[in-house]
C-alpha cells in the first residue's frame, strides 16, 4: 500500500485523489502556515477541482513525480485547495493569478510568504520547461535560491504585486541535415510539429509536445536567422506558445443545441484550437479512447455542455452556446 500523506483524512474528492501523492500536501489551515513560518519555507499553494483535465495532467506529470516531489517536500509547506470546497479561498488567489500574470483558470499555483504574501502565480506547470513555459524541475531551485539570497526582494515584490520568473529555454540547436525551408510546399518537418503540438493538446499526451519541442529548438537556429522562410514552423510556433484552446462538447451529437454551440464556435476564426465531440448518446464515446481525459466530462442536466481550456488552464463548463465566444476570449 502507498504511503498516504495529511489528504488521506479529508472528505473532498479531489483532496482525496492527491491522498497518495509523495508530495507532503497540508490542507488549508493555520496548522500548515505556522509549519512555514516556525521551519521558514515559502507556501507552495495548488487549487483545482475533480473535473479539471489540466488538474490530472499536473498531477501525473508533476506532483506524483518522486523527483518534483522530493523538490517540493524540501522547498515548500505544500497545500492542497478544492475550489469547490473552498470558493472563498479561490476567489481571492484567482485574483492574484489576474494580478501577477494577467490569466487565469485552474489549476490555480501559488507561491507565498509564511504570512500569505503570494510573490508568484501560475497555472498549469509541466515537469520541465516546454517553450516559453517553466517546468517544477526549473521553478524550486529558483524559487530555494531567492528565498535564501533575495528574501528582501522577495518581501518588497509581494505587497507590489509581482516578482517574476521566467524559464531558460534557449538551447543550442543539433547540427542535422534536414529540410526546413519551406518550398513549393510546407516544410514536412514543420506540418510534423504543428500536428504533434494539436495531438499533445488533445489526447493530454506531453510526449507529442516534448517531440514538437525538439524540433523547434533542433532548428532554432535557421529560424532565427530567416523567420521568413519558415512560414509553416512558425504557425506550428504560434500553437505551440499559444493561446491554445482545447474545445470538449458533451452532448448528443446530432442533437440542437450541440449543433448550435458547434456553430458558436466555428463563428470566428480560431486557428489555434481542438475541438473534441464526446458523443453522449453512445455508451462507451469513442472519443475516451484517443482522449481519455474526456470520459470525466458529462453533459450537465442532459444538454450540450462545452468545457474549455487554454494553455492548460481550464474553465468552468457552460451549456449556453452564447457564453462560448467569451470561455474562448473571443468577440
Amino acid at each position: 500500500m502507498k504511503q498516504r500523506n495529511r489528504l488521506a483524512q479529508e472528505r473532498s474528492p479531489y483532496l482525496l485523489q492527491h491522498a497518495e501523492n509523495p508530495v507532503d500536501w497540508h490542507p488549508w489551515g493555520n496548522e500548515a502556515f505556522e509549519k512555514a513560518r516556525v521551519e521558514d519555507r515559502p507556501v507552495f499553494l495548488s487549487i483545482g477541482y475533480s473535473t479539471c483535465h489540466w488538474c490530472h495532467v499536473m498531477k501525473r506529470e508533476s506532483v506524483e513525480d518522486p523527483e518534483v516531489a522530493k523538490l517540493m517536500n524540501e522547498a515548500f509547506v505544500s497545500i492542497k485547495v478544492d475550489r469547490e470546497e473552498r470558493p472563498e479561498i479561490d476567489n481571492v488567489y484567482m485574483v492574484v493569478c489576474q494580478l501577477l500574470t494577467g490569466g487565469d483558470g485552474w489549476p490555480l499555483t501559488i507561491i507565498m510568504t509564511p504570512d500569505k504574501r503570494p510573490f508568484f502565480a501560475a497555472t498549469y506547470i509541466s515537469k520541465q520547461a516546454k517553450f516559453s513555459r517553466i517546468g517544477m524541475l526549473e521553478l524550486i531551485p529558483q524559487i530555494q535560491r531567492l528565498w535564501v539570497t533575495q528574501r528582501a526582494d522577495i518581501a518588497r515584490s509581494a505587497p507590489e504585486g509581482g516578482f517574476y520568473l521566467t524559464a531558460d529555454d534557449s538551447e543550442s540547436p543539433l547540427v542535422r541535415r534536414k529540410e526546413i525551408r519551406d518550398g513549393a510546399v510546407p516544410s514536412g518537418n514543420a506540418v510534423a510539429m504543428l500536428n504533434l503540438v494539436r495531438l499533445g493538446e488533445m489526447t493530454a499526451d506531453s510526449d507529442f509536445e516534448g517531440k514538437a519541442a525538439r524540433i523547434a529548438y533542433t532548428f532554432s537556429k535557421s529560424i532565427k536567422q530567416s523567420p521568413s522562410a519558415h512560414a509553416q514552423l512558425m504557425v506550428a510556433l504560434d500553437a505551440a506558445v499559444g493561446p491554445f484552446y482545447e474545445v470538449v462538447i458533451a452532448g448528443a451529437s446530432q442533437a440542437d443545441d450541440t449543433k448550435e454551440m458547434l456553430k458558436a464556435i466555428r463563428r470566428r476564426f480560431i486557428p489555434n484550437r481542438a475541438i473534441l465531440l464526446r458523443a453522449t448518446e453512445q455508451v462507451a464515446p469513442g472519443i475516451d479512447a484517443i482522449a481519455g481525459f474526456t470520459s470525466s466530462y458529462p453533459s450537465i442536466d442532459g444538454r450540450a455542455t462545452v468545457y474549455v481550456c487554454t494553455n492548460h488552464s481550464c474553465r468552468l463548463p457552460s451549456t449556453d452556446a452564447r457564453a462560448v465566444l467569451d470561455l474562448l476570449d473571443v468577440r
